[in-house]
């Protein structure tokens, strides 16, 4: 069976969509090893190297994501490839392809205004989306939330949607003291921070942290921030100036500096709106960092009874959530223990395991 695999996304431009795609690629070859898997790739990205593909074929695709070009060239390439199934793991796809299409859509983030402004944008999510979900043989989604979102505002049937869960990346675990002592001198970093990891797009809610924080007062620690930099969203940047925080913003972090970044704070906090999954807060458990979160969309889907949580929607809340747990000790390292343990039930083993049987079902002869 020849799996071809969408792999363009492997870029610094989709930061989220590329860490799924890298880490089922790199555990897709040991859960399926009668498979030959290709992976379509444009540039290679320095946040997503190739070296770590074992077990893949490599097959440049000097095509641009979205267009003409791509509607023509992807269909060309699978036929010439010989593929059985083809995976795109993103919404920004062919629709016409000579083998299965199996599409993952994240969320359905996007269609909603008040979390995309911009109208052609927003339109052309929608559009975009509701294609590749019709052209689909199999969808992929990441959470249950997502899944009733899709199918409540596309009409997707559930049936046709999969929910295959995200999992941290092996690599982020708890750091060495070593490790966070050297990312703290060379990125100018406090002993003691809270943390944010995330685009500070309007969903996030990272403008509400910041009031939030700005009302805990003498009792906050410092606030980092890191995560893409979107011009279209200033709102949160504003904020901090406005209220004059004490706020880090650290813009792109390596992914080789994820862990010391994760593991040196004393806690880590997400406070979106809307989440297909939420995966910072996995990423932060794994490294042994106590977590606050929103209780909305998929958060409490993934991080169980191993977060505290607040409604995002209420400065009240999050600020008495946040005050009992920065002045609580015992409660964070109980939340942190909960959370490692929390974190082991995901993995990307697994991930890969189920993403193999959605291809197996559209390869296998009909009846079966």
């Amino acid at each position: 069976m020849r799996i071809a695999f969408d792999g363009r996304f492997l870029s610094a431009r989709y930061p989220g969509i590329g860490r799924y795609a890298y880490n089922l690629l790199r555990a897709l070859p040991a859960a399926a090893p009668e498979a030959e898997i290709g992976v379509f790739l444009g540039e290679e990205d320095e946040r997503f190297p190739w070296s770590r593909l074992e077990g893949v074929g490599r097959w440049p695709l000097a095509v641009p994501v979205r267009g003409l070009r791509e509607q023509l060239a992807l269909p060309r390439q699978l036929r010439r490839r010989g593929a059985d199934v083809f995976h795109s793991p993103y919404f920004a796809t062919a629709w016409r392809t000579p083998c299965p299409l199996v599409v993952t859509v994240h969320d359905a983030i996007g269609a909603r205004r008040e979390y995309l402004p911009p109208p052609l944008a927003r339109l052309a999510f929608v559009v975009s989306t509701r294609l590749a979900l019709r052209a689909a043989r199999a969808v992929i989604t990441v959470s249950e939330a997502s899944r009733r979102d899709l199918t409540r505002r596309f009409g997707t049937p559930p049936e046709k949607i999969a929910v295959i869960p995200e999992a941290a990346a092996p690599e982020l675990r708890p750091p060495s003291r070593e490790s966070v002592a050297e990312l703290r001198a060379r990125r100018g970093l406090p002993e003691r921070y809270a943390l944010f990891v995330g685009a500070d797009r309007p969903h996030k809610n990272l403008a509400g942290l910041l009031r939030a924080w700005a009302e805990l007062g003498a009792g906050a620690w410092p606030l980092v921030v890191a995560g893409r930099r979107d011009p279209r969203f200033p709102e949160a940047r504003q904020t901090a100036r406005r209220l004059g925080l004490d706020a880090r913003f650290l813009g792109e972090v390596p992914e080789d500096d994820l862990a010391a970044l994760y593991g040196g704070a004393g806690l880590f906090v997400l406070p979106s709106l809307a989440e297909g999954f939420g995966l910072p807060v996995l990423e932060a458990m794994a490294c042994g960092t106590p977590v606050v979160c929103a209780a909305a969309a998929s958060l409490p889907e993934v991080a169980g009874e191993a977060a505290a949580y607040f409604d995002p929607r209420s400065t009240a809340s999050m600020v008495g959530t946040l005050a009992r747990v920065l002045a609580d000790a015992p409660y964070r390292r109980e939340l942190a223990e909960k959370g490692l343990a929390r974190a082991k039930e995901f993995s990307w083993t697994r991930t890969a395991e189920l993403t193999w049987e959605v291809y197996r079902r559209l390869k296998a002869p009909a009846g079966r």
